[in-house]
């Protein structure tokens, strides 16, 4: 009986073997794993593949270095971390790891199954450019590969380690979306060993990924990386998606002064924050929140010093005005009540309106984010509030609640939607398609 037991052990692991994908690319070979989509279908799954050296030490706040080959064959059936971030669920909570520039890729088929190259998505995660990855439970495969795709996912830095910048050299900034585009050279690099088409790769993400999707076609790094770009819910003409040179300076300063950093200069400032334990350093997100009610991004896409290396030199606005970027086609769009996410804090804490109600002012500016973007907020203050809540002396949920939706929603997603779109229609050779996703669940 033992014998039998250990027999069975010993074909269980062979079979195991012989049947879990495995591929060679450029940086060595990797081992994958077999998953079912929702409509039964066998696809092959390779998670964890690093794409990057570790952002440690020295890399941090630095442009990704692309990983160095491997020895061996690397085992791709696990999930990478997340990138550290807050607990989205229970923000005390710090999660993720600092090495943690990792892509996962799904496919249908491998190259002996089949001449036939497939078309690619890149999907990039939300999360308001703090929080989200790319884990299989969050973004995985089971829906899409039911149809003849391949799906690649990837985490990329968030918060300070993601967009610290110092206006110069020693820190430019874009590091989250520097990672990105380092994963669309992988793609272009790798994908055809599974069954991809590198010249057939669309870009998308929702929410901060489609304002990631959107930046990715501005940079100058990305020329022929790919056909397509999906934008759902983000364009990088949102306000909470761009900081001004400005507020690069204030936060990163804040951010030092809490640990005691030097800023007298850039050099002094980075140097002193790379030795910051990162848990800390994600934990000090919370001294920029103004308000709870408030949408909060300290950290943030900006433009960079003019450098051959540098991901953005430009204003989004002024880069598509004048045509200077990777044009291709482009479909955007919305969800109806966008808002409600951000004003459902108000269900749960009936405070806020008391708070709003004292100060409508400070408060309305600190939530829609539009204060550095304006040359006087006091009257386009004045102007939503007319608007949006009338002539009502005091807002309450009975009375607001669908108010603070709608200007939530069209404040911070709304507006950049629609400038984004007459944007490319006045520039573009390529076409431009919007949607408004407004179908009630179930």
């Amino acid at each position: 009986m033992y014998i039998f037991f250990f027999c069975s052990l010993f074909l269980s692991a062979v079979l195991a073997n012989n049947f879990n994908p495995k591929v060679a690319i450029s940086d060595g070979e990797l081992q994958g794993s077999i998953m079912k989509t929702r409509g039964g279908r066998a696809i092959s799954a390779f998670q964890g593949i690093p794409y990057a050296e570790p952002p440690l030490g020295e890399l941090r706040f630095k442009a990704p270095v692309p990983i160095k080959r491997w020895e061996g064959i690397l085992d791709a059936t696990k999930p990478p971390e997340a990138c550290p971030q807050q607990n989205f669920f229970n923000p005390s909570e710090i999660i993720g790891e600092e090495d943690c520039l990792y892509l996962n890729v799904y496919t249908p088929q491998l190259p002996h199954e089949t001449t036939e190259l497939l078309p690619v998505i890149v999907y990039l995660h939300g999360g308001a450019f703090i929080c989200g990855s790319s884990r299989s439970d969050y973004l995985g495969p089971e829906y899409l590969l039911d149809r003849n795709f391949v799906l690649v996912t990837l985490n990329y830095r968030l918060g300070a380690l993601g967009f610290l910048s110092t206006n110069d050299n020693i820190s430019p900034g874009n590091y989250g979306l520097k990672d990105q585009s380092l994963t669309l050279k992988w793609v272009k690099k790798n994908i055809k060993q599974f069954g991809g088409d590198p010249d057939s790769v669309t870009v998308a993400g929702i929410s901060a990924g489609g304002s990631s999707a959107h930046y990715q076609m501005l940079s100058p790094l990305n020329k022929g990386l790919f056909k397509g770009i999906i934008s759902q819910s983000g364009s990088s003409l949102c306000v909470w998606s761009q900081n001004t040179k400005e507020e690069n300076i204030k936060n990163a300063e804040k951010l030092a002064k809490h640990f005691g950093c030097p800023t007298d200069t850039s050099s002094e400032l980075v140097e002193c924050l790379k030795k910051v334990e990162v848990s800390k350093l994600v934990e000090a997100s919370d001294i920029f929140n103004e308000w709870e009610a408030s949408f909060t991004i300290p950290f943030r896409p900006t433009v960079e010093p003019q450098s051959t290396e540098a991901f953005l030199t430009d204003t989004p606005a002024n880069l598509l005005n004048s045509g200077n970027f990777n044009d291709v086609p482009l479909l955007t769009g919305l969800t109806k009540d966008e808002g409600i996410l951000l004003a459902a804090r108000f269900v749960n804490k009936p405070e806020l309106f008391d708070q709003l109600n004292e100060d409508f002012n400070n408060k309305i500016t600190s939530a829609l984010a539009y204060k550095q973007f304006v040359t006087n907020s006091d009257i386009v203050t004045e102007k939503i509030k007319k608007f949006y809540f009338g002539d009502k002396k005091k807002l309450t949920m009975e009375n607001s609640f669908r108010d603070l939706i709608n200007v939530y929603g069209d404040a911070l997603f709304g507006k950049c939607f629609i400038d984004a779109v007459l944007g490319h229609l006045k520039v573009s050779k390529h076409p431009v398609y919007a949607y408004l996703f407004a179908k009630q669940g179930a």
